[in-house]
């Protein structure tokens, strides 16, 4: 007896690709970054029945964040995701939320003040669109926790501990006043930092801790919940002008598609971080 097995074929058909996008990024593959990308990615391309290609390039492998920036205002990269505190000396109006304790904790409150349409993203993005970039979405991370080779149970405790932090002068004017010496090294070293003790400690998001292993070569996790950062998804003005009318509507909506993802995943991520550092340790 032979088996035939069907296949079921989708019925819609997909044109050859007229567009190809580059999108880069600092974070590692399954970060909440590359999540945002891959969202961006899974809407534009349905919706575009195959009319635009989205590749995503994740961990700097395009350049770091200012050289990514640099891209994508020039067109030679088409997209770029940027969080606010690791470029805060170009995009200075987002290290406004380095400010610690500014934001709600509450997802569904910071959905709301990011709402794409909210007159605060648009004065937010105003500047920085003027630099030849458009503004397609945004989400914030959870907040921040600190990790040390020592217990922080006051401020006191910060003062002479040399602590990884995004190149933000909030951040570091923030640690300054605590006595600690905030050490603005990028993202992809900030593990080998803390392994040669170049750095003491640093300040990341649950899932990022887990994620880059930092509680590898780490003692104590603080639970502070004292500042987050927002990041952006940025695409050349130019090339989406360009785009035909249909297809350019279609990525404005994957980034707004992208972005309530995003806020709709934020407990669970920070959830999931903390029990996969129980796990871990």
């Amino acid at each position: 007896m032979v088996l035939t097995i069907l296949l079921s074929v989708p019925s819609v058909s997909f044109a050859a690709a007229k567009y190809n996008l580059k999108v880069g990024h600092e974070s590692a593959p399954a970060s909440m970054q590359d999540q945002f990308a891959h969202k961006f990615k899974e809407y534009v391309e349905k919706e575009s029945k195959g009319e635009i290609v989205v590749t995503i390039f994740p961990s700097d492998q395009i350049g770091d964040p200012f050289a990514l920036l640099q891209g994508v205002q020039s067109g030679v990269v088409e997209l770029g995701i940027f969080n606010g505190g690791s470029i805060a000396t170009v995009l200075k109006d987002y290290s406004l939320f380095s400010i610690p304790a500014l934001l709600p904790k509450e997802p569904g409150k910071n959905k709301q003040i990011f709402d794409a349409d909210s007159d605060f993203v648009k004065k937010l993005t105003s500047e920085t669109e003027k630099t030849g970039v458009r503004y397609l979405g945004s989400y914030i991370e959870p907040f921040f926790q600190v990790t040390a080779n020592k217990k922080i149970e006051k401020a006191e405790d910060f003062k002479g501990l040399k602590i990884r932090t995004m190149n933000s002068p909030i951040i570091i004017a923030t640690y300054k006043a605590l006595g600690a010496n905030p050490t603005p090294i990028p993202f992809s070293e900030v593990y080998s930092g803390l392994q040669t003790r170049l750095i003491d400690a640093q300040e990341n998001p649950l899932d990022i801790i887990y994620e880059m292993s930092y509680y590898e070569v780490q003692k104590y996790l603080m639970l502070t919940y004292h500042s987050t950062v927002i990041n952006m998804l940025y695409i050349n003005d130019k090339i989406l002008k360009e785009m035909p009318e249909n297809l350019r509507e279609t990525v404005v909506r994957g980034g707004r598609a992208a972005q309530g993802f995003m806020f709709s995943e934020i407990s669970n991520i920070e959830k999931r971080g903390m029990e996969d550092l129980k796990g871990a340790s």
